[in-house]
């Protein structure tokens, strides 16, 4: 609930010091989340990773104010200077001041810190080792929430305060967008892991939702994408990481492909959500996901990002292929045997309690029905 306000106000903030104050509320919070099992060791090597990864992001994104502060609190570059940490001041400085170098610095210092946020390249190092060893429901939580809030204020930041840098900011985010989508494709070709899986494949939605937030500044329909992207993806990721809480073994992070295998024969309830969540993942139609990149891959054609646009077209097709990769052993793998399952510490399919199952439907109706129909809410997102 602390790290949920957190991101409230992160989102909301006009001031460094509250954005910085937010951020370390949030990340604090997430810190005690992720090594919640103390007797795993994977879960605390997961906690001590995110501590130290957090700490190099926080450091980048604190050095990147105090550069800005220093830049436009000085006197004799405005003489106006009040309270460098507020955004409209600092806006105001940038505009008087083109191409100044520690303002300048101070901007890439703090896109660096939020990309560790967002989980982009090339800060997205801790992402397979902390999915992986953080219990699954916070799995689920870190993985949906973490990106929102960071996508919320980037935007606020690259088309506001830095809004004068445009030039500048364009360059880091299309390199951003283009590393991000290679990086993490390619990345989660190998796994077998599905929680590391799952958190390399989130690393590609950064890179697709950074392809928004790079058509943005000319384009007013990319705002409206990012947004129903983000919400797609929250309703796939919440249904996939939901059938991986029904499936997790004793040893939460060892959740492998193998444990899906044949679970249509055995669970088909839990099959077809994992695959509507899985597809809308990889954007296959008619699902949420595909709508969502549909409408992020317009906004980038119409901002002339046409080679930006024909990477993330090739960053699908390699997604397809390990999502699809877990849908086969759902669906045309044979189900382990009960002593190679005990064996290997692979869970029996537990039987879905009432609650769970209407949570899951919900996830999974909602899906399919905002892949066919936007209504309103298409109508709100797109003209944001």
């Amino acid at each position: 609930m602390i790290s949920t306000a957190a991101m409230m106000l992160l989102a909301q903030s006009n001031h460094f010091v509250l954005f910085f104050a937010a951020l370390e509320t949030l990340t604090i919070g997430l810190y005690i989340l992720v090594s919640y099992f103390r007797e795993n060791p994977l879960t605390l090597e997961a906690g001590l990773k995110y501590l130290i990864s957090g700490a190099l992001s926080s450091s980048l994104l604190l050095f990147g104010i105090v550069l800005l502060y220093g830049a436009a609190g000085n006197p004799a570059a405005d003489a106006h200077a009040v309270d460098a940490f507020n955004f409209t001041q600092i806006e105001r400085f940038l505009a008087n001041n083109p191409g100044n170098f520690l303002a300048s610095a101070g901007i890439v210092l703090i896109l660096s810190g939020i990309a560790f946020k967002i989980a982009a390249f090339p800060f997205q190092i801790w992402v397979p080792d902390v999915y992986q060893g953080a219990p699954t429901p916070v799995t689920a939580f870190l993985a949906v929430s973490s990106k929102a809030a960071g996508f919320a204020v980037l935007l606020t930041l690259t088309q506001g305060v830095f809004a004068p840098y445009q030039s500048l900011v364009q360059t880091v985010i299309v390199a951003m967008a283009a590393t991000t989508l290679i990086f993490g494709n390619i990345a989660a070709l190998t796994q077998s892991n599905v929680k590391r899986l799952i958190g390399l494949s989130g690393v590609s939605h950064a890179g697709f939702l950074l392809l928004g937030v790079a058509a943005a500044p000319t384009v007013p329909l990319a705002n409206g994408a990012i947004y129903f992207y983000l919400f797609a993806y929250l309703l796939a990721s919440f249904a996939v990481f939901g059938v991986m809480t029904h499936l997790a073994p004793v040893n939460d992070a060892n959740q492998e492909l193998d444990h899906y295998r044949g679970l249509a024969k055995t669970n088909p309830f839990l099959a077809g959500v994992l695959t509507v969540g899985l597809g809308s993942l990889a954007g296959i139609p008619p699902l949420a996901g595909f709508m969502g990149k549909f409408f992020v891959f317009v906004a980038a054609f119409q901002a002339g990002l046409y080679w930006l646009l024909a990477l993330a077209i090739v960053g699908v097709v390699i997604s397809i292929y390990y999502y699809f990769g877990w849908i086969r052993a759902v669906y045309f793998d044979n189900p382990s045997a009960p002593q190679e399952a005990a064996s290997e510490d692979r869970p029996e399919t537990p039987r879905v309690t009432v609650g769970a199952g209407v949570v899951l439907g919900a996830l999974a109706l909602a899906t399919i029905v905002l892949g066919f129909y936007q209504g309103p809410l298409g109508a709100w997102l797109v003209t944001r």
